[in-house]
C-alpha cells in the first residue's frame, strides 16, 4: 500500500508544479504542496491558470515516476475523482477529456501532469479547483470558468485535498499499473459532450466527429465520417456554428 503524503503549505507561490520541479533533489517521493495563492498557475498548452482566493491549488510529486504511457493518463483519473466529489455534493459534473472537469458547461477544475528525467526521473501533477470563486478570463476560448460555490457550499481546501489523495491512493495503489484501465467505462459514462459532435484540434489538424467514449488507454473514441479514430491528445470543443 502507498505510504503517507508529506505536506507543504505555502501562502503564495508562482506555480505549485514549478515549486516541486525546482526542489526535486531536496524533496521526497509523495510530497504534496498546496498554495493559498498562485501568481502564475499553469495549464495545458502554456496557458495560465487563474487562482482566485479560496480555491484548491496543489501538486503531487512521485519519484520514481510511473511509466510515460501511464503518467499521461493520471490526469483523467484525478479528473474522474474530482468529478465524483462534485456529484456527491449534488453538483452535476462531467469529465472533459483529457484533463478538466465541467459543471453546467463551465470549467470548475483542471489537472496538469508533467514528467521528465532530469536531474532524476520525476512526475508532477497539479490540480486546481475553483471553490469560492471563478476567475475572470477575458477572451478565453472553451468553456467559461465556474466555481463550486455557484452550486453548493464549497468544502475547505485542505479537507477536499485529504479526500482526493485518499481516493487517489485507493484507485491507484501501485504506480507500476495503469491508472485507468478498470475505470474507462465509468469515465465514459461521465464524459462531457458524450454522444455529441465535437471538434478536436491537434496542432494543425482538425478532426470532427461524435464522442463515443474513451478506451482502456485513455484515448478518445471519435466516430467520424471515415470511421472511428482514437486520439491520444487534443483540444476538444463543441462544433462551431457554420
Amino acid at each position: 500500500m502507498p505510504g503517507t503524503w508529506r505536506r507543504i503549505l505555502l501562502e503564495s507561490t508562482g506555480s505549485t508544479n514549478d515549486f516541486l520541479k525546482e526542489g526535486l533533489l531536496g524533496l521526497s517521493d509523495r510530497t504534496v504542496v498546496r498554495a493559498v495563492r498562485q501568481t502564475s498557475g499553469k495549464g495545458r498548452l502554456g496557458r495560465t491558470w487563474e487562482s482566485p482566493p479560496g480555491g484548491l491549488y496543489a501538486s503531487i510529486l512521485l519519484v520514481p515516476p510511473p511509466s510515460p504511457e501511464h503518467a499521461s493518463r493520471v490526469a483523467l483519473l484525478i479528473a474522474d475523482i474530482i468529478c465524483g466529489e462534485l456529484l456527491r455534493a449534488g453538483i452535476g459534473a462531467c469529465v472533459k477529456w483529457p484533463n478538466d472537469v465541467i459543471a453546467d458547461d463551465g470549467k470548475i477544475a483542471g489537472i496538469l501532469p508533467e514528467y521528465g528525467t532530469f536531474p532524476v526521473p520525476w512526475f508532477v501533477t497539479g490540480m486546481g479547483v475553483n471553490l469560492a470563486a471563478a476567475p475572470s478570463i477575458p477572451g478565453r476560448n472553451g468553456p467559461p470558468p465556474a466555481a463550486w460555490a455557484r452550486f453548493a457550499p464549497p468544502p475547505d481546501p485542505d479537507a477536499l485535498l485529504d479526500r482526493l489523495l485518499l481516493e487517489l491512493d485507493e484507485a491507484w495503489p501501485d504506480r507500476t499499473l495503469d491508472p485507468i484501465s478498470d475505470r474507462a467505462e465509468g469515465i465514459t459514462g461521465r464524459l462531457w459532450m458524450s454522444g455529441r459532435e465535437v471538434e478536436v484540434v491537434r496542432g494543425e489538424r482538425l478532426d470532427t466527429g461524435i464522442v463515443k467514449g474513451i478506451d482502456a488507454q485513455g484515448r478518445l473514441l471519435l466516430s467520424t465520417g471515415s470511421g472511428m479514430i482514437y486520439l491520444d491528445s487534443g483540444e476538444l470543443s463543441p462544433v462551431r456554428s457554420r
